[in-house]
């Protein structure tokens, strides 16, 4: 806990130093075959949890501390303050992308927030992006996801459940394309059945990739049984 703690004093420290400059959201602009660290924070309330992943992130790859792969971090537009911004870049984040509101489509859920997550398969200019939802803590060198191979865009990598082709949308490994992040987006605004009550990320992405999925080490996920 008292690590945890020390990192979110880091921003804010950091944002101290930082005080004169301008907070403004940067547009994805990226390097041809450069990869990227991704999470999605859809209100203040995920932003410590933000922070500590940026902060893990930083403390533990290699390929961040290098300048090889980048850190970036979707959110819909006008739900972060400018201080909050100005934290997460602090934390590591030195890409944040503005979105439009996905939750939009499925207004009975309670977890239509997850649905953004979708926007991480629109990070085209990327060549492959491992997401990690924003409550996560990274805790060694988690740079080998990058290597998990995929047979194409029209695969994702997951943790996989062992007893069907039922895999986590916490943590993932994908190739962004348009053509796969339009017929999520296609999938979840024509489909009724994926805008009800139980309206989350992982029923859209699941039911896109069906049996198409690639296991990943189940140390990137808590453990439980499937």
């Amino acid at each position: 806990m008292a690590g945890l703690i020390s990192m979110v004093l880091l921003a804010t420290i950091c944002l101290q130093e930082r005080s004169g400059t301008k907070g403004e959201t940067l547009l994805v602009t990226a390097k041809e075959n450069k990869s990227a660290y991704a999470t999605v924070v859809t209100n203040e309330e995920y932003v410590d949890g933000a922070l500590v992943l940026g902060f893990s992130l930083v403390s533990n790859s290699l390929l961040v501390r290098e300048s090889k792969v980048e850190l970036v971090l979707i959110t819909p537009k006008g739900r972060l303050s400018n201080n909050s911004i100005q934290r997460l870049r602090c934390a590591g984040w030195n890409r944040i992308v503005n979105v439009s509101d996905l939750a939009e489509y499925a207004f009975l859920s309670t977890l239509r927030e997850t649905l953004n997550k979708i926007h991480v398969f629109g990070l085209k200019n990327y060549f492959r992006v491992a997401l990690f939802d924003s409550d996560s803590i990274i805790v060694r060198n988690p740079d080998y996801i990058f290597d998990t191979p995929l047979p194409s865009a029209e695969y994702v990598a997951a943790v996989r459940s062992k007893k069907s082709d039922y895999f986590h949308t916490a943590v993932m490994l994908l190739v962004p394309t348009a053509r796969v992040f339009n017929s999520l987006l296609d999938r979840l605004k024509g489909e009724k059945r994926l805008q009800g009550q139980a309206a989350r990320d992982g029923e859209v992405i699941r039911d896109y990739f069906r049996n198409r999925s690639v296991g990943i080490d189940g140390m990137f996920c808590a453990p439980y049984e499937w």
